[in-house]
C-alpha cells in the first residue's frame, strides 16, 4: 500500500494474514539447519577487467548512432542517444545460522534509442540494448542498430486491430 496510515497498514496486514490462511503449512520453510548450509563455493569467474577506456566507450556510442543514421532506414529521423555502462555488482546473503556469502560480477550494457516519425508526423521511440558479463559478450553494433531500427519501425503507422464477435 502507498497509504501509510495506521488503519491502512492494519488492513494490509489483515489482508496478508487472510491470504496466508489458505496456504498449507510448509515443513521446509525457514532457514536451513547449519549443517545443511553450503560452505564451499566454486569460483565462477564472473569478474573481468574491462579493457575499454571511457574514450573507447564514447567512441562505441558515437559509432552506434552513426551506423543507425547511415542506414537511412525508412521513418528513422534521428537518434535519442546511445549509452555504454560498465560496473561491478556485489551481492551478499547472510542469515542467523552463520551463513554469509558475498559474490561479485562485472557487467556491461549498451543501448541505442532511435526516433521515428510516421505519416501523421507523430514521433515514436524504439531501442535495442545488450547486456553481458563484459564488453566482449555484448551483441555486435550491427545487431544493436538493426534491432533498434526494427523496433522503431514497428511502431510507425500503428493502428488498432479490428475487434468483434467471433464464433
Amino acid at each position: 500500500t502507498t497509504d501509510l496510515s495506521t488503519e491502512a497498514l492494519h488492513n494490509c496486514v489483515q489482508s496478508a494474514l487472510a491470504i496466508a490462511s489458505y496456504s498449507n503449512p510448509d515443513e521446509f520453510a525457514g532457514i536451513a539447519e547449519k549443517e545443511l548450509l553450503c560452505t564451499e563455493f566454486k569460483d565462477l569467474d564472473l569478474v573481468s577487467e574491462s579493457k575499454l577506456t571511457a574514450d573507447d566507450q564514447v567512441q562505441f556510442c558515437i559509432e552506434l548512432e552513426q551506423m543507425a543514421l547511415d542506414k537511412k532506414a525508412q521513418g528513422i529521423k534521428k537518434t535519442d542517444g546511445a549509452d555504454f555502462n560498465t560496473g561491478i555488482y556485489t551481492g551478499v546473503f547472510a542469515n542467523s545460522n552463520g551463513y554469509c556469502k558475498a559474490s561479485s560480477s562485472t557487467f556491461s550494457v549498451s543501448s541505442l534509442v532511435l526516433l521515428g516519425e510516421d505519416d501523421s508526423k507523430k514521433m515514436y521511440r524504439g531501442y535495442s540494448s545488450s547486456i553481458g558479463f563484459g564488453p566482449d559478450e555484448l551483441f555486435s553494433k550491427e545487431r544493436i542498430v538493426n534491432e533498434a531500427i526494427e523496433k522503431t519501425q514497428e511502431k510507425l503507422n500503428a493502428h488498432p486491430v479490428k475487434t468483434g464477435v467471433y464464433n
